[in-house]
């Protein structure tokens, strides 16, 4: 594995001389088994026996504790925009991702607070514990064939499906091709109070008009109304409901008097209005609302919320939504049907005989039974009252715990949801990018409420927290270390926790990860001043592959079947992140310095007038402080955080670039460094930005604009005149799926039917590329052509060449000058003459 992921030979070679394994058994060999490898090693040279079996058994704690035993983090979210005069300053440890979904809409994982609700597989799930801390280390960022990306961790969890079995893999355990959970969260809708009120009165109205008929139930004849009246019958202990109804009624009509029928020997209580004015026109809209045919969805989900909440409620047997109403008020059963159907909700009717002494009554029923049903209702819907809501909660909490016994037991419901294709705004996807970035800046981890389900959505994906670790090392935290009875008034203390840590002998876990520590930081300091590129290709390899077994001996820690793992120690790291993170971002705002993004192994910092002393200054606080070394990167000319393609105003994590003072680049997550981007695009888009990196500020370089769009015509000249050879215009694309399978006709499917025509099999997973013949063509077999199939004849469509090549230049450009969008940019192409003498790019 090492041989074929980014280490090769010389990365296997160190992970053999380092770990004392033969080279054919490291080249199998997991990043576990290296690790004890290395661990019985050292245990061997102390004299210790090792067991043959993990031994130490995990000691009680309470819920408090488990609460704050953190498993993973975010990064903070970088604000969208040009600055000038931000520092970089990088760390040494930990990672992030973006948004989740909450009950309020999308949110930074920054701005998630306790006790807000994030969507889950089984709707909203509440926070418990916010945990906020800085960091500064290698994150991965995984994306998936839908466009979906997620920055995280080396040792953040996800759940992935492999064989039809779901494990929880950590972030460096990922390879293309490996099958993420991923959502298109079911919509949230506007509530609607006054739609919310009529489902009540559908459910538990009553009304009366002047010379209107009714029956009089106490003294058990029909008579003549003398007045205008509505009324909700309710029980008396649904406090929030007859809250809801009075509140509502208030708003509308702000003169409305509410009076109070109650019934001796009776829980029920009648709410009634009076009022003719009010009665008049609350019966008027109320009958214009049922007859139309055109609600919106809010309108529609708030009214069925109304009629639950007065008329349905959980069936705890069988953990479903139900209602029942008489068979001659079947018409209101309709009523919600139709609006359950709109809202995409499973229901089903039933009718019975509901049994009253010697009378038999026909009774009809409407039930939430399915799944996805009660989901949806739970998270589109739910009830008016914090009782209902909480019941529906553990409904499906229920429903969770009686999976238990499935296959993966965390995963046992989701797992039979699958099978039984359950919930239709679930789906998988595969893999297809892992990249290694560097970040520095806040770390963010939820804990949720359900132990027993303790995955939400981030970026739409299905994910788990875990957290990292180059504590072990200095704070000798290792499974023997950690509340050792020897020690118990050891004055090395785990944080929040106030565990004791053993200070008579160094554990084998901070032993074993040294040698790690060491060798790679004199790896990165030969690379840094090797002095040929094969040199500098040799010592990078050899420290990627130290990454590897020191970034995995966190999660390794609290793995139950290591053979020096304990999770005590996994708990102590943790803490000891939160405290050591919190403390670096302390330090920078006491010092007046204000965060604008971090990532990983990145901190971005501004302050006024700040310099590279004030930096460097505000460097050695957070070392002598923490007790961690933190470096300092340098000072940005300038620096653009770009938003998300396709939500503007959501910001991206590490999709950036700027110039440091020094004139050196740094470029993440823009066509230039992206692998499936052709030659000619990341050769145009480069050569525009370090014709941008000669301005000094922001000011100066926009007025290098011009000559940059005269960069962007001089590749457009050259694709116009067909100058570029087929091989520098070629596009890698991921299939998601196999040949044949595909429902809607993509260039990649396309592309895939005539590789399969050719005779060579494909899978979903692997890449095709393919250069674009005629894009727009009804044809889709004429749209592009695989690579194989590509001579120096073959020719490729301008317009859709020129256009893709406007999008680049606009990524880099219209930060600077809002006119440079990419139709302005086509545009230009458009109104420019093209055609003239060769022009040479490649």
């Amino acid at each position: 594995s090492f041989v074929c992921n980014g280490p090769n030979l010389e990365g296997l070679f160190e992970l053999s001389r380092i770990c004392r394994m033969p080279l054919q058994t490291a080249s199998r060999a997991s990043i576990g088994k290296a690790l004890s490898s290395l661990q019985f090693y050292h245990a061997s040279k102390m004299d210790l026996l090792v067991p043959w079996k993990p031994v130490i058994a995990e000691k009680f704690k309470d819920r408090w504790t488990l609460m704050v035993a953190d498993r993973g983090g975010f990064i903070f979210e970088p604000r969208v925009g040009l600055f000038e005069g931000v520092g970089e300053l990088d760390y040494s440890c930990l990672v992030k991702d973006s948004t989740v979904m909450t009950r309020n809409g999308e949110k930074s994982i920054a701005e998630v607070k306790e006790d807000n609700e994030v969507f889950t597989p089984f709707g909203w799930q509440r926070v418990s514990k916010v945990h906020e801390y800085r960091i500064n280390e290698k994150v991965i960022r995984l994306t998936l064939s839908d466009g979906k990306r997620i920055t995280c961790t080396t040792h953040h969890k996800f759940p992935v499906l492999v064989r039809d079995v779901f494990e929880e893999k950590v972030a460096d355990e990922i390879r293309k091709g490996n099958r993420f959970i991923i959502t298109d969260p079911p919509p949230a809708f506007q509530n609607d109070d006054l739609a919310c009120l009529f489902g009540a009165f559908t459910a538990e109205g009553g009304r009366l008009r002047r010379d209107q008929e009714y029956f009089d139930k106490s003294r058990k004849k029909t008579r003549v109304s003398h007045q205008y009246r509505i009324e909700f019958s309710i029980n008396k202990h649904e406090i929030d409901f007859r809250n809801f109804i009075t509140k509502t009624l208030s708003k509308i009509y702000p003169s409305v008097h509410v009076y109070i029928k109650t019934k001796l020997g009776s829980d029920g209580i009648t709410l009634v209005v009076a009022q003719r004015a009010v009665v008049m026109d609350f019966l008027s809209r109320y009958e214009s609302f049922i007859a139309s045919e055109h609600h919106n969805q809010g309108e529609q989900a708030s009214f069925v919320r109304g009629f639950f909440e007065g008329d349905g409620g959980i069936n705890k047997k069988r953990n479903t939504v139900q209602c029942d109403q008489s068979s001659k008020n079947h018409f209101k059963l309709d009523i919600v049907c139709k609006c359950l159907r709109e809202l995409n909700i499973g229901y089903r009717v039933g009718r019975y005989i509901n049994k009253h002494g010697f009378s038999s009554i026909p009774a009809d029923f409407l039930e939430l039974s399915g799944l996805e049903a009660v989901v949806r209702y739970y998270t589109q819907v739910g009830f008016i009252s914090q009782d209902k809501q909480e019941s529906l909660r553990q409904a499906i909490l229920s429903r969770i715990r009686k999976a238990k016994n499935y296959p993966s037991p965390r995963l046992g419901l989701y797992a039979k949801a699958r099978k039984n294709n359950a919930l239709s705004f679930i789906h998988e996807v595969r893999v297809i990018e892992k990249e290694i970035l560097d970040y520095d800046g806040h770390v963010y981890d939820l804990t949720l409420e359900w132990s027993e389900f303790p995955y939400y959505f981030a970026n739409g994906i299905l994910t788990h927290n875990s957290l990292y670790p180059n504590i072990m090392l200095k704070k000798n935290l290792s499974a023997e270390t950690v509340r050792c009875p020897c020690c118990p008034s050891s004055i090395n203390r785990i944080p929040e926790l106030d565990w004791n840590v053993c200070q008579r002998r160094k554990g084998i876990v901070p032993k074993a990860i040294e040698i790690i520590v060491g060798k790679r930081l004199r790896y990165k300091e030969l690379k840094r001043s090797a002095k040929s590129d094969k040199d500098r290709e040799r010592y990078d390899a050899r420290q990627s592959a130290l990454k590897y077994l020191g970034v995995t001996s966190f999660g390794y820690l609290g793995y139950n079947n290591a053979k020096f793992g304990r999770i005590d120690a996994h708990i102590g790291v943790c803490a000891w992140d939160r405290k050591v993170l919190l403390d670096a971002t302390r330090i920078a705002e006491r010092s007046g310095f204000k965060l604008i993004h971090g990532i990983v192994d990145s901190l971005w910092l501004k302050r006024q007038g700040a310099e590279e002393e004030d930096y460097k200054r505000l460097r050695r606080e957070i070392e002598e402080e923490t007790g961690f070394e933190i470096s300092f990167e340098g000072i940005y000319k300038w620096v653009v955080f770009l938003p998300s393609k396709v939500e503007p105003g959501i910001p991206v994590l590490n999709r950036y670039f700027g110039a440091y003072r020094t004139g050196e680049l740094k470029v993440r997550g823009i066509e230039a460094r992206r692998h499936d981007t052709p030659v000619l695009f990341t050769k145009c888009q480069m050569e525009i930005l370090e014709l941008l990196a000669r301005a000094d500020s922001i000011a100066g370089a926009r007025e290098l604009i011009p000559e940059c769009l005269g960069v962007l015509e001089k590749y457009a000249r050259a694709i116009s005149n067909r100058e570029v050879p087929p091989e520098f215009m070629i596009f890698t694309r991921n299939l998601s799926k196999k040949p044949g399978e595909y429902l809607n006709r993509t260039i990649q499917s396309s592309v895939a039917d005539q590789l399969s025509e050719e005779g060579i099999e494909l899978h979903a997973g692997e890449s095709v590329r393919y250069l674009i013949t005629d894009y727009y063509s009804g044809s889709p077999r004429r749209r592009a052509a695989p690579e194989s199939l590509v001579d120096d004849g073959t020719p490729y469509d301008v317009r859709r060449y020129l256009e893709l090549l406007a999008e680049a230049c606009s990524t880099v450009l219209e930060p600077f000058d809002g006119r440079c969008s990419p139709e302005r940019l086509v545009g230009r192409l458009q109104d420019t003459q093209l055609s003239s003498s060769p022009t040479e790019v490649m």
